[in-house]
């Protein structure tokens, strides 16, 4: 399959905007869990 280069470059900037939704989504999901870990009362 020969991809011209146009098309190697929209590939990798779709590849690299997923990376950088991911790692978004992951930080906002660390910051919700920091958040409510006060509230959580372990029992043990």
């Amino acid at each position: 399959m020969n991809d011209t280069p146009e098309l190697k470059k929209a590939t990798i900037s779709v590849l690299l905007a997923n990376l950088d939704v991911n790692q978004i989504t992951d930080r906002n999901k660390n910051k919700g869990n920091n958040r409510l870990a006060k509230y959580i009362v372990k029992s043990t």
